[in-house]
């Protein structure tokens, strides 16, 4: 959360979706934190194939990352 609230940009990186993405949410403050700080939030889907995303469209990752971020807030 602290290295969230200086940050000029935030990217949610390629990895796996579950395993790497969603993970990096979960401590507790951290969707405050984002929520918080006014900059660019980018998301960054795989390139290949990702097991974790299977079923899942585009759409449906992106508001997985809204819903994680909201819990927190």
């Amino acid at each position: 959360a602290e290295l969230v609230d200086s940050a000029d940009l935030l990217c949610y990186p390629m990895g796996s979706f579950f395993g790497s993405v969603l993970v990096n949410l979960l401590p507790v403050g951290v969707g405050k934190a984002i929520v918080k700080r006014h900059c660019p939030k980018i998301y960054c889907p795989n390139t290949g194939t990702d097991p974790e995303m299977q079923g899942y469209t585009l759409m449906d990752c992106i508001q997985r990352i809204i819903d994680m971020v909201r819990q927190d807030v």
